[in-house]
């Protein structure tokens, strides 16, 4: 175990939460924080960064070399780039605003998709009745 992992392992006993739960928290696979934790793993940044934005109580510094406290003072996480619309989607949860964004796009794809429908109709309508027109330049004799 490296010393990261058994860093997070000591937050993570520290939370008294399941390695199980944690992982659903920085929505990442099952079993890739415990494989880690057991040497088996390797733990990327973008997974780091997962777990930074999850946990804002954590100390980053602390987290990746061991130097400083495991948790930040509440000074320091109020200092966080991390504020407002940022922590409602923290800990496993949407903010009502991503939820209300994501509606919206949803009946905007539904809009765009009759929309799309009914051009291909007209086309298809424009298609028949050129045909059924006669070309001009023809000779009728």
């Amino acid at each position: 175990m490296s010393d990261l992992t058994g860093r997070l392992s000591e937050f993570i006993t520290l939370k008294k939460i399941s390695i199980s739960e944690f992982e659903k928290v920085i929505s990442v696979s099952n079993g890739l924080i415990s494989k880690a934790i057991r040497g088996k793993k390797s733990i990327g940044s973008d997974k780091l960064e997962k777990i930074i934005l999850s946990y804002t109580e954590i100390n980053p510094t602390w987290l990746l070399t061991g130097e400083g406290e495991m948790l930040l003072s509440e000074e320091k996480k109020a200092a966080s780039p991390l504020s407002g619309k940022e922590k409602n989607t923290l800990n496993g949860g949407e903010c009502k605003e991503c939820e209300k964004l994501k509606e919206k796009i949803s009946f905007l794809e539904q809009l765009l998709e009759a929309k799309n429908e009914t051009i291909k109709a007209y086309q298809s309508k424009e298609n028949i009745a050129a045909d059924d027109v006669p070309s001009k330049g023809r000779n009728s004799a």
